[in-house]
């Protein structure tokens, strides 16, 4: 083993020691009941959720040349091993872990951690990593996510656990919330490089993946903004921008190929001007006004 192969072994098992390690082991193991029988079933899955998340890293550290750290991410896409299957088996494998300590001790705190757990997975996939495989394996990340799903739930399960528990959880949220912010931009991201893609292959067939994917963190925002009681207005605006994200994913689907120039602009323009209304009333927020009462859907 080369000094630079020894260096990044480590630094994969550090990552993995200090992440996976915490969330699916050390946690557990602090929430777990003090007394009580331990349960087979559970065991069976948890082994099975450490011997997932081993193939991943090893995946990471082989593969993508990398490790599973923010501070030193794969230099490569990977696609191989589980990674044909969930373009997040590593999050799965953690939530199959957690599933395993809440089964073995038939633990109901262990559940909801496992639970809470999962959301935050979703959130940081949404809104955080895929912009960012976007922005550093474009046209490679594309065709990925087209072909390959991003969970191994049902999406109709995935959204009903989000409203349900993103409602209750973010009443515990101040009265500004920068998570918005972020969310909202990271929508706009998503978009713009989408509608890039159609500018320069205008014959690209129908994006299915990207639709969803949008819809689903409008979904997680507005919810999370309507449980806040100074974001009234800013549900609203999130209600609109719903609205023309449906009108603009009905056009695509039915439009004709080559997709127009003139359609792509003005899809643009209609939603740059319903972020930026968004954004402004956070920044008005994050200040301390008060933003007005309502204000009038945009045309579409």
């Amino acid at each position: 083993m080369t000094e630079q192969q020894s260096g990044s072994f480590w630094r994969s098992l550090t990552a993995f020691l200090i992440l996976p390690g915490t969330v699916a082991f050390l946690v557990p193991l602090l929430l777990k009941p003090d007394a009580g029988s331990v349960h087979g079933d559970g065991l069976a899955v948890l082994l099975i959720g450490v011997a997932l998340l081993l193939w991943c890293v090893r995946d990471f550290h082989v593969i993508g040349r990398g490790s599973l750290a923010p501070w030193a991410p794969p230099k490569r896409l990977v696609i191989v091993g589980l990674y044909r299957f969930s373009r997040n088996p590593m999050y799965v494998a953690v939530l199959v872990i957690l599933a395993g300590w809440a089964l073995a001790f038939r633990s109901t705190t262990l559940a909801i951690y496992a639970a809470c757990v999962a959301i935050a997975f979703h959130l940081r996939v949404v809104l955080n990593e895929e912009p960012f495989l976007a922005r550093t394996h474009g046209a490679e990340w594309t065709m990925y996510r087209a072909r390959v799903p991003r969970w191994l739930i049902p999406r109709a399960l995935l959204l009903a656990a989000l409203v349900v528990s993103v409602g209750c959880a973010v009443r515990l949220i101040g009265d500004y919330d920068d998570t918005l912010d972020r969310g909202v931009t990271a929508v706009q991201q998503q978009t713009e490089l989408y509608l890039m893609h159609l500018r320069s292959a205008p014959g690209a067939p129908f994006d299915r993946a990207f639709h969803d994917s949008v819809a689903a963190s409008l979904v997680v925002l507005k919810t999370r903004a309507a449980a806040l009681p100074t974001y009234a207005i800013v549900t609203q605006q999130l209600g609109n921008l719903q609205a023309q994200y449906s009108d603009f994913r009905r056009l695509d689907s039915s439009m004709a190929r080559p997709f127009p120039a003139a359609a792509i602009g003005s899809v643009e323009s209609s939603i740059a001007v319903s972020v930026e209304s968004i954004l402004k009333l956070e920044l008005a927020l994050k200040r301390g006004s008060s933003p007005p009462a309502s204000t009038p859907p945009p045309e579409r």
